[in-house]
């Protein structure tokens, strides 16, 4: 019997491909997939998932110690150090020290500046307008998020085609 059918409920088995994994990731390997690689796809790579120079300083310190711990023998204490940070930084300041929020700063709020042609833009605002008058009791109006309430705006330049 594979180790996988004795560990993993049957369903999890059928609906996903992680009986196909035969290997486990490194930790560097961790810090790609979550921070770098998110950072790429979303286009904020310029200030996101990289330590450098211009960078948001946006950092997580956990209590996981990679040179000492075995990941395939210790899998509790991986889970354990993710579940709690030992701090984690946001603009450069600690927000969270062993594992308790200290502060809340104003985020940034991201949103797609996108750029349309005019006649499209028309177009599909008329579609919409017409829907929240036919299915939503919010007043078309009343939609938008005035630029007050976005101390920390950042858009996100974009272009339909």
């Amino acid at each position: 019997m594979n180790l996988i059918e004795g560990e993993l409920h049957k369903w999890a088995q059928r609906k996903s491909t992680i009986a196909t994994i035969d290997r486990e990731y490194t930790f560097s390997e961790i810090a790609q997939i979550t921070r770098v690689t998110s950072a790429k796809v979303l286009g904020l790579s310029e200030t996101k998932g990289h330590l450098g120079a211009g960078a948001d300083a946006d950092i997580a310190v956990y209590n996981i110690n990679p040179e000492t711990v075995d990941p395939s023998a210790d899998y509790m204490a991986i889970e354990e150090g993710f579940s709690r940070a030992a701090y984690v930084l946001k603009d450069g300041e600690i927000v969270v020290k062993d594992g308790e929020v200290v502060a809340s700063p104003h985020g940034r709020t991201y949103w797609i500046d996108t750029q349309v042609d005019e006649s499209l833009y028309n177009e599909v605002l008329a579609s919409v307008e017409s829907k929240f008058k036919q299915y939503y009791s919010v007043n078309f109006a009343n939609y938008p998020v005035q630029d007050e309430y976005l101390p920390k705006s950042a858009p996100v330049k974009g272009v339909m085609l």
